[in-house]
């Protein structure tokens, strides 16, 4: 069926000015979801908006014409799939049952499950695509009418199972098929367009690998921006948890979330990566790697890594016996315990990629040319390995490839990069400078953008380029360094024409400067927060940046900054801010600014942070002679006897930051105090944990009374009997109070 028809005229909306809307992510470990070749452009092609079915509708609700179409062709293939594999073959009649017709027909049926379909039905395509605005609950309406249409209409088509992979699955049960009947050698993966239109349409994938390689991607979907469940109910809930957040604090989760999703998709790509290999090995003259394949493959190792290096080892377990069940029953030969390690990941894709640029070199191929892709690859996959030599190598590579042009080698051995660089290729390195939170690392990190803006290569910064080092300095308290480069945004977001492509500072720029302020503990910063925050307001009640609206977040950090000034005015002032929010979410019903745990506890600190409490009036009273600690708990169960309206939820941290306070008083009855507010917190769902005891011990060391001692071994064994973990910290106290 025509899906052009079916979809109409798609207007997109022009967007003249970049838009900084993400913490610091690096992209060089992201695949792509659908990638094709060609051989002259030398790199893999990336899905544009153009490209997508959900994306051609991001602006417009699902029409039935649309709904009506998408499932005409889902139907069509059902069935088309079904013939194809209850063909009944024999090692006599193979080359007679399967037609040109079928071999033909096998192509298309690949190229939609792997391709067209996760376009209509994936329910993570919102997020793969990079912009479509149908939530979960839309895809869960616009498939159940679609299945419901389908079991009507045929009585041969059951209601289809819309998991997140059945699209890939059923792409790899038909090259299963044909690579057991045979059909490698008879052209199933071979390109049906002649060299004269693949020079005029040079986006059309030309790669044999092609199938596999699409395959491969979409199996991965579930690892990018968070993943997605492999069911419509697991993405409706993931979905309303990110909306949740998002209304929360003005941002979504953006980086990957190592889960049981994950690690099946992870065990199915690789699967099929080995399929390929094994494919371009046993058929080499119709199958042989390229530029794509290799990118493909690239890309699993790195989500490997990045498996290796953040997931429990319950996950790695999974993986493990994922892979051992593909052996088991389809004989796939399974990984060496090289490849159970970050490091093990990491000198895999090096290897591949050296093993490739030498073939390059030596046969001039060009269907082999190395991509920036491949090196985005394996220097997203070093940003998040951890290793000492992830940020040298790092650098070795991005010198090689900013040396391109000049043809340096950037080894003894005389090997050399074969692309230049992009702007993932940057940020990449920006995110292992980064990685440790160091002031050299936020150093390095703004000297490499500056470089950027002089025109290195002639790659300019991005989004998240600019997120990442802000986040940097952040981190590092540098809130002057941070303060200027928002400065420098601003002052080229007002100086363009609109249509310069300037990067337009988002909510989530000026809250990282606000937290950089937060951080640096500068007797100026709350100031500065404050003046920070009027602008924000200003500039989103004026329309000039309305994105910027202060948030949950925006509040917390300039209560954080008042926190850490260590004054009874900044304090009040916190408290004072949290007060705000709350009656601007109560009564005027503004989300934005709800109150959370986090927000709370900003205020808390303010509190707790107070100097010496034994010293000086400013330290010690607080509004008739109320001690610091009170003022404390007072505002905390104040907040939690609003928690129904404003959903804060008790956590343990928020207790805490009393119970510290208390511990570090000298006020008489301090020990009571400490004992009383943890005998309250599993009145609020909430179990103390070892923190919670080592403040409470803590306080009954200060106190005289031989009771304390005895109250103390009940406190140790309360701690056995519910197996909560002793450190040193418990037993050095402990020590005190005897």
């Amino acid at each position: 069926c025509n899906l052009r028809l079916a979809r109409g005229p798609v207007t997109l909306n022009p967007r003249p000015k970049r838009v900084i809307s993400a913490l610091p992510i690096c992209h060089a470990s992201i695949g792509y979801p659908i990638a094709s070749h060609h051989p002259l452009r030398h790199r893999a092609y990336r899905a544009s908006s153009s490209d997508t079915f959900s994306n051609a509708i991001d602006k417009q609700n699902v029409s039935e014409a649309q709904r009506r179409a998408a499932q005409l062709e889902l139907q069509q293939m059902n069935q088309s799939t079904s013939r194809i594999l209850g063909l009944q073959l024999t090692s006599n009649n193979v080359s007679e049952v399967i037609s040109e017709a079928t071999v033909n027909e096998v192509k298309s049926a690949i190229h939609y499950w792997s391709r067209r379909w996760y376009m209509h039905f994936h329910p993570g395509f919102r997020r793969a695509a990079k912009g479509s605005a149908l939530c979960a609950s839309d895809f869960k309406t616009f498939m159940e009418s679609t299945q419901q249409d389908a079991a009507k209409e045929s009585d041969l088509l059951e209601p289809t199972n819309f998991s997140g992979d059945h699209g890939a699955r059923q792409a790899e049960k038909l090259l299963d098929w044909a690579i057991s009947n045979d059909l490698v050698a008879r052209g199933a993966f071979d390109s049906s367009m002649d060299q004269s239109r693949m020079n005029k349409e040079e986006h059309l994938g030309m790669s044999p690998n092609l199938p596999f390689v699409n395959i491969i991607e979409t199996y991965l979907l579930p690892t990018v921006y968070g993943g997605v469940g492999n069911s419509i109910e697991e993405s409706a809930r993931e979905e309303a948890l990110g909306l949740s957040r998002k209304n929360e604090y003005g941002t979504a989760l953006k980086h990957s979330v190592i889960n049981a999703s994950y690690v099946r998709a992870l065990a199915d790509a690789t699967r099929v990566m080995k399929k390929m290999k094994h494919t371009q090995s046993t058929y080499h003259a119709q199958v042989a790697p390229d530029t794509l394949s290799i990118k493909a493959e690239l890309n699993v190792w790195a989500k490997r890594a990045i498996l290796l290096g953040r997931g429990t080892a319950d996950d790695i377990a999974l993986l493990r016996q994922s892979e051992e069940d593909s052996a088991n029953e389809e004989g796939i030969e399974m990984y060496g315990s090289e490849a159970d390690t970050v490091q093990g990941c990491m000198r895999a894709m090096d290897a591949i990629i050296t093993q490739a640029e030498k073939k390059f070199a030596t046969q001039n191929n060009e269907n082999l040319r190395p991509s920036v892709d491949w090196y985005n690859h394996f220097i997203g996959a070093l940003a998040r390995s951890g290793t000492e030599c992830a940020l040298a190598k790092a650098q070795q590579v991005l010198g090689g490839m900013e040396a391109y042009e000049a043809n340096v080698e950037i080894s003894k051995d005389g090997r050399k990069c074969y692309a230049a660089p992009d702007v993932i290729t940057y940020n990449g390195v920006l995110f292992c400078m980064t990685r440790d939170g160091s002031k050299s690392g936020a150093v390095e990190a703004k000297k490499l953008l500056e470089r950027m803006n002089c025109g290195t290569n002639n790659v300019r910064p991005d989004e998240v380029t600019y997120g990442t080092v802000l986040h940097s300095l952040a981190q590092a308290g540098m809130a002057d360094e941070a303060e200027r480069l928002l400065e420098f945004l601003e002052d080229a977001f007002n100086q363009s024409s609109g249509d310069d492509g300037c990067i337009t500072p988002s909510l989530t720029v000026y809250n990282t400067v606000l937290n950089a302020l937060a951080n640096s503990h500068e007797p100026h910063a709350p100031q500065h927060a404050e003046s920070l925050l009027d602008r924000m307001k200003a500039l989103s009640s004026t329309g000039k940046n309305p994105n910027v609206e202060p948030d949950a977040i925006s509040i917390s950090s300039v209560i954080l900054a008042h926190a850490r000034s260590k004054t009874r005015w900044g304090a009040e002032r916190g408290e004072e801010l949290l007060n705000q929010a709350m009656d601007n979410f109560v009564n005027e019903g503004n989300a934005r600014v709800k109150p959370d745990a986090i927000m709370l506890n900003c205020a808390l600190t303010g509190w707790t942070s107070l100097p010496d409490t034994n010293h000086g009036e400013d330290a010690y009273l607080v509004n008739d002679e109320e001690i610091a600690v009170k003022r404390a708990e007072n505002l905390l169960f104040r907040m939690l006897e609003l928690a129904d309206q404003c959903d804060v939820l008790p956590v343990a941290h928020s207790f805490n930051i009393v119970l510290d306070c208390w511990a570090k008083s000298e006020v008489d009855g301090a020990a009571d105090g400490a004992l009383e507010l943890l005998r309250l917190m599993s009145d609020y769902g909430v179990e103390p944990d070892e923190i919670s005891y080592n403040s409470l011990l803590h306080a009954m060391s200060k106190e005289s009374d031989p009771w304390w001692s005895t109250q103390a071994d009940n406190i140790i064994r309360e701690m056995r009997e519910k197996k909560i973990p002793m450190s040193l910290i418990t037993y050095n106290v402990l020590m005190s109070v005897r």
